[in-house]
């Protein structure tokens, strides 16, 4: 069985300081948060003794500070 859960990926884009406390969605960001180990813990309650979960990530978190922009070359097909 193979699932993804991209709530944590676009939550953490878009309320990222939020998270860290300095924004207002702090609770609901906890709250999402304890929903996905919800569902990890359900995953865990069916496994077998000898089943195997493997947990990826594509990528981490941290604030980010400056967001640069790179112009496309001319040539760059769209």
């Amino acid at each position: 069985v193979a699932f993804v859960i991209t709530g944590t990926d676009r939550l953490n884009h878009y309320f990222w300081d939020s998270y860290r406390g300095d924004g207002g969605y702090r609770d609901q960001v906890l709250d999402f948060y304890r929903v996905v180990d919800g569902v990890v813990e359900g995953v865990l309650d069916r496994l077998q003794d000898d089943d195997v979960l493997v947990v990826v990530s594509d990528h981490g978190f941290e604030a980010q500070g400056k967001t640069v922009n790179l112009p496309r070359r001319r040539d760059h097909p769209e």
